[in-house]
């Protein structure tokens, strides 16, 4: 069984997808929701940065 499951996940390391949810995240709320989270924290970060820099 080993062997098996040695091979197996050498042949998904191979073939995986580069982004297996990529295309939920990008139709489903869900991925709406963390879409819009990224751009607060991506803001949050550079108005941070700039008020450090001041």
């Amino acid at each position: 069984m080993a062997v098996e499951e040695l091979a197996a996940q050498a042949k998904f390391a191979v073939e995986r997808p580069t982004d297996p949810y990529g295309a939920e995240w990008r139709i489903t709320g869900r991925g709406a929701v963390l879409h819009v989270i990224a751009d607060l924290l991506s803001e949050a970060i550079r108005a941070f940065e700039s008020a450090l820099a001041e």
